[in-house]
């Protein structure tokens, strides 16, 4: 059986080749960039191509067009084998020897007017979308798992079934590699400066499950024994998958005190599987939902493409998402709406236990009735 994990990073971690600021760009070390991919890959990633060699130099001075001539008076060593595995992974395209970026990177000042367009829609799609996080927490609650409630709301609402919703509207195209599109699809983009405490969410998968693991850069160190004991989460998920439940004595042992099931094996995390009969995935539905069709109406898309040269509405969607969503789980984080789990509130103190409010369960397989 092979287990898919999937490393879904929303910011660049790798540290990758600085730049010298240079006065007339005003550019930033590459590293202090937010660099998001909303992608399908085949493999390795836009973020890996970028952080080889000195590749993150060539692409932010060719964030306006560059040739290669000024890039060697700037003392930026720039190889053939460099351009055409840019060009191939299109990161950057040439026309007239001219080196030019094909993503968006904004710089600071773009980015603080960006976000400060943004910002105060949040409140008013965290005012529609409460009754539905009530209703979910509810449920969590009614499963001793009310602690999870940050998780799913942003892991599996705010940044999972929300995508779904916008292709189904239409708004977005579904993402498939391609041969004109080899080995990624789907969009990528910087921003300066990154934001704080931002949180992501890993995926490990297989055969149409899911464990959805919600982080934040404070929180790694406490889970690496988690994570990376891949046999033993390999064991986990395939006993998931046959048996509903872990029989296996190894990662019983050794998953024991992260709180992920009881002393018999039978998961205590939220298990959410996509059946109407589930109250979870029902109540997350409606708020994808709603969430999809509020947003089209309060963001000015076709203002933004213009205004920040987005190159169409699809990609000024998924870059304006991305920045919303974040503002939206601050907001319900600020009126008291969820709460912060304490392993990302206060991560220091934060005990193996506790990284079960992190995690959940997602069961995309067809439901049969016993």
């Amino acid at each position: 059986m092979k287990i898919h994990i999937a490393l879904l990073f929303l910011l660049g971690t790798f540290t990758v080749s600085s730049i010298a600021q240079s006065n007339e760009n005003n550019l930033k070390p590459w590293k202090e960039y937010e660099f998001i991919q909303y992608i399908s890959t085949s493999g390795s990633s836009p973020q890996n191509i970028i952080g080889l060699d000195n590749n993150s130099s060539i692409i932010l001075h060719a964030k306006h067009g560059v040739m290669r001539e000024l890039l060697n008076q700037k003392n930026i060593e720039v190889t053939e084998s460099q351009i055409k595995l840019l060009k191939t992974w299109r990161l950057i395209e040439e026309k007239d020897k001219m080196l030019q970026t094909t993503f968006p990177i904004l710089d600071s000042s773009q980015t603080q007017q960006f976000r400060s367009q943004i910002q105060p829609k949040a409140p008013v799609l965290v005012e529609k979308l409460t009754p539905l996080i009530e209703e979910l927490k509810i449920k969590l609650e009614a499963l001793g798992r009310s602690d999870n409630a940050y998780s799913i709301t942003f892991s599996y609402i705010l940044d999972g079934l929300i995508w779904d919703e916008f292709e189904q509207a239409g708004l977005l195209k579904e993402r498939n590699i391609t041969v004109e599109k080899p080995f990624w699809d789907g969009e990528v983009w910087a921003l300066y400066p990154k934001r704080n405490n931002v949180v992501g969410t890993n995926t490990i998968s297989d055969q149409g499950v899911q464990f959805k693991i919600n982080w934040t850069y404070q929180i790694i160190p406490k889970m690496v024994p988690f994570v990376s004991d891949f046999k033993n989460l390999t064991k986990m998920v395939e006993d998931y998958i046959t048996q509903g439940e872990v029989i296996n004595d190894e990662p019983l042992r050794i998953f024991e005190p992260y709180n992920l099931f009881d002393a018999k094996g039978k998961f205590t995390v939220p298990i959410i599987k996509e059946d109407k009969s589930n109250p979870l995935f029902t109540t997350s539905t409606k708020a994808a939902q709603l969430i999809a069709r509020e947003v089209p109406v309060l963001l000015n898309l076709q203002e933004m493409q213009n205004e920040y040269d987005f190159r169409d509405q699809q990609q000024t969607l998924i870059i304006a998402y991305h920045e919303l969503m974040w503002e939206v789980i601050n907001t319900l984080v600020e009126r008291n709406i969820v709460e912060k789990p304490k392993a990302l509130a206060n991560p220091s103190v934060a005990v193996s236990a506790d990284i079960a409010d992190l995690i959940f369960i997602v069961d995309k397989r067809p439901h049969t009735d016993n």
